[in-house]
């Protein structure tokens, strides 16, 4: 019994090698035989568009990242953007009267015609300045009277004649908040533009620590306003006139630090000297130091009928200004108007907004002299 079950067990793994031997064997010999049948399952056909990248999503995805850093660029340098650019700064961020761009104006491009002279007055016991020796952005009124330059301070006059018309003789004082801004050139062209026009004008220098003006008119007296305060001269021993314009210059004469400086510009001395220039000028344009660092302009602020004040267009922070005429109201409330100084009138069009005369400060060229025509060759 037990070898008829081991018969049996042999023959059935037998049978069952021999059934996967038999597979294994049409296996191989079907797979050597080749395919006699193909079917068509669908025509290949040209491609239209990429299958990937998926161009019109990659695209959006590309507009809507580059808006927001776009705008968070723009949002960045608006935040940063922290100095006076346009006119609308200066009325909306100071509340004042703006009177105009004064442009970076180089030497090289004052205009060939030069404006008609002045009457010239040289009064006897003045001393005459040779205009040689000034330095030549302190004769642009002179030497480019057509110029854009020229043109603000027309702007800036026209206000002072319009806001201190009852006043017949008018001390005007040009101030600036930093040192640097160009507030000295200013007074002096400023003071010719008046001579020129036929204005009996004189100019002051009252910079006792830093007398810019004198040096930039190349003067070399002896004396000057402090003298002039302290001795209670009048204008006459102290003054020196422009042959060219009949203007009258009292030049600051500095050998020693002064250091009450505040207190001579307001003294009884200073107001005496006023008062007797008042009975020969029409104007008394003063250049005053810089209201940041002294406060020299401030105590002399009560004895003049207007300011002027000069900012330096893209350097001179919006918050210094408003905290310097803020805090002083006997300065603001005299504030006729402000111009920026040193202006890149070819980057102004950029921070002009829609419609304003920033974007179209390109088609005023024509009507000055410092710039080419468009329709010159």
């Amino acid at each position: 019994m037990r070898l008829r079950e081991l018969e049996q067990q042999a023959n059935a793994l037998s049978n069952l090698y021999q059934t996967f031997l038999t597979r294994y064997q049409e296996a191989t010999q079907q797979s050597t035989f080749p395919i006699s049948k193909v079917r068509v399952i669908s025509e290949a056909a040209v491609p239209r568009r990429a299958s990937s990248p998926r161009t019109s999503l990659v695209l959006g995805l590309s507009l809507v990242l580059g808006l927001m850093m776009g705008g968070g660029f723009a949002a960045l340098n608006e935040f940063n953007e922290r100095f006076f650019r346009t006119g609308e700064d200066v009325r909306t961020r100071l509340g004042a009267r703006f009177l105009g761009y004064l442009p970076v104006f180089a030497p090289a491009e004052m205009g060939k015609a030069r404006g008609k002279k002045g009457d010239e007055r040289p009064t006897p016991p003045l001393t005459p300045v040779r205009s040689s020796r000034m330095k030549p952005e302190m004769r642009l009124a002179v030497e480019a009277p057509a110029s854009a330059f020229v043109e603000t301070l027309r702007s800036a006059k026209f206000a002072c004649d319009v806001v201190l018309q009852e006043t017949r003789s008018k001390v005007i004082g040009i101030v600036s908040a930093l040192p640097g801004e160009g507030k000295s050139t200013v007074a002096a062209n400023f003071a010719q533009l008046l001579a020129a026009n036929g204005h009996r004008t004189l100019l002051i220098d009252g910079d006792l620590r830093n007398p810019g003006l004198s040096r930039g008119l190349g003067f070399s007296a002896d004396e000057g306003l402090v003298e002039a305060v302290i001795k209670g001269q009048s204008w006459r021993p102290v003054a020196r006139f422009d042959q060219q314009t009949g203007l009258a210059i009292i030049p600051a004469v500095i050998r020693t630090q002064f250091l009450h400086t505040s207190e001579l510009l307001s003294s009884a001395g200073m107001r005496r000297l006023l008062q007797d220039a008042r009975s020969e000028f029409d104007y008394i344009v003063i250049d005053l130091p810089p209201l940041g660092p002294v406060i020299d302009a401030k105590a002399f602020a009560p004895l003049a009928d207007g300011l002027i004040a000069v900012v330096e267009w893209g350097r001179t922070p919006r918050a210094l200004v408003r905290s310097v005429l803020g805090t002083e109201p006997a300065v603001a409330d005299r504030v006729l108007g402000v111009v920026l100084n040193k202006v890149n009138m070819k980057a102004l069009s950029k921070y002009g907004g829609f419609g304003s005369s920033e974007k179209y400060i390109g088609q005023y060229a024509g009507y000055y002299l410092d710039y080419p025509r468009k329709d010159a060759a």
